[in-house]
């Protein structure tokens, strides 16, 4: 049992030494990783209406690649604004998921609340 687990690490460590270099994710929350750098609230590329602050994406990230493994040759590719999308091994068939929001009032809103929760959160542990 001990060998398969440390096949599977090493699998993952070489999968994330490739990511690293090449861009290309095989998990949406090792995009997110990436994208937080740039952007801390998104819009749903498909439906605009609907936006995900730092905290909702990352809980869907983690849902999402539970629910969902890496498919061969599907990256997650994240652009120097922090948009992230899906491709299917080439990175100029990209489809954006999730595109930074605008800066504006309902951004700084957004972002406000999303540091209240997280020190409300903090101070209930």
């Amino acid at each position: 049992m001990e060998q398969n687990e440390q096949e599977i690490r090493n699998l993952l460590r070489q999968q994330a030494e490739e990511a690293f270099w090449t861009g290309h994710f095989p998990y949406l929350m090792q995009a997110l990783a990436i994208a937080i750098s740039r952007c801390q609230v998104w819009r749903q590329a498909d439906n605009e209406q609907n936006v995900f602050t730092l905290i909702e994406l990352f809980n869907f990230a983690k849902d999402w690649d539970e629910q969902h493994p890496p498919k061969e040759g599907e990256f997650y590719l994240v652009s120097i604004e922090g948009a992230i999308g899906l491709c299917y091994e080439v990175e100029y068939s990209v489809h954006w998921l999730f595109t930074p929001m605008e800066p504006g009032p309902q951004c700084d809103l957004l972002l406000e609340q999303m540091q209240q929760a997280l020190i409300q959160q903090q101070t209930e542990q």
